[in-house]
């Protein structure tokens, strides 16, 4: 169900500690830097003010979508008519208790690894250069090298139906970029993290070895969602992306990297259109090619006349 005006004003009154706004633009919120319009904006504080928010959402039936660090989505130009919530303050800190992290959904894996920088604890060393938020890594279960999320998380906290909720690392059924909590109508709150106590100049030398590898192997400098294919068991998907020649693939400012076969990027003013079209056409090349199809990672947000095959 889609939110209006005076709705909208009642979430203002409600997420009194944090910032509201209307027609955001997509193009800022997300590392693709493609989408339209976002109707309606919350940028949410504190746990009560979520507990309010969320509540009056789920209650009326209204649309709502956390938005993290924008990476992995592709938004829809035609944009997004529901509200979309950052959790921003008291879900941006961390604690540190010895060995092991807690840290508010909100916090960013780069200010996660920083601290273990600091701290000299090592674990996370292979997400540096991962765009996300701790709620959205544990949600996707991201990872990259030798490194996913399940490996070191302990615990989780988040929000379903109004109530706060506890899981151990061993409930939340982690597998390959995924989580219990994709197929849950729920926000993260918190995540403990269990790490491995080192030094400081082991840890320092680990992440500046795996942030050259992403900087030789990764399109930095361009925008992009990260990967757009899953990891297949039977296949190398990348090398297969990458001999069956999809690199240069274009769709008006979509591109197929020549740097990376695996990822797709914005090249200027691609649309979402322009991507899932792309899309479409490597996953048909990619089936000519081997007789073998393809999953997205990334997720959609909004609505779109195009559709992945």
């Amino acid at each position: 169900m889609k939110v209006d005006n005076l709705s909208f004003r009642k979430l203002a009154k409600l997420n009194k500690w944090g910032k509201s706004e209307k027609n955001v633009n997509l193009k800022k919120l997300t590392t693709f830097k493609i989408g339209g319009c976002g109707k309606y904006f919350l940028q949410v504080n504190t746990i009560e003010n979520l507990l309010d928010v969320v509540g009056y959402l789920e209650k009326n039936n209204f649309e709502y979508y956390i938005i993290g660090a924008g990476s992995n989505i592709l938004a829809s130009s035609k944009g997004y008519d529901g509200v979309l919530i950052k959790l921003c303050g008291d879900f941006s800190q961390i604690e540190t208790f010895e060995d092991t992290l807690e840290c508010g959904s909100g916090v960013s894996l780069g200010e996660v690894i920083s601290k273990c920088r600091e701290l000299g604890l090592s674990g996370m060393e292979g997400a540096i250069g991962i765009p996300a938020t701790i709620g959205g890594a544990v949600t996707m279960n991201a990872g990259a090298y030798d490194f996913e999320m399940a490996k070191i998380v302990e615990s989780v906290i988040f929000l379903e139906n109004g109530k706060i909720r506890f899981l151990f690392k061993d409930e939340c059924l982690f597998s390959y970029r995924s989580s219990i909590f994709q197929n849950m109508k729920c926000v993260i709150l918190k995540v403990r993290l269990k790490l491995n106590k080192s030094n400081k100049e082991t840890v320092c030398e680990k992440i500046k070895d795996y942030a050259q590898i992403r900087r030789e192997s990764q399109p930095l400098n361009m925008p992009s969602a990260g990967s757009i294919f899953k990891r297949r068991e039977d296949i190398i998907v990348s090398k297969c992306l990458d001999e069956c020649g999809v690199k240069g693939l274009s769709v008006g400012d979509a591109v197929v990297s020549t740097k990376h076969a695996n990822f797709i990027v914005n090249n200027g003013d691609a649309t979402s259109e322009d991507v899932i079209k792309l899309i479409n056409k490597v996953k048909k090349k990619f089936k000519e090619s081997y007789n073998k199809e393809l999953s997205c990672e990334i997720k959609l947000l909004g609505e779109f006349d195009e559709t992945i095959g």
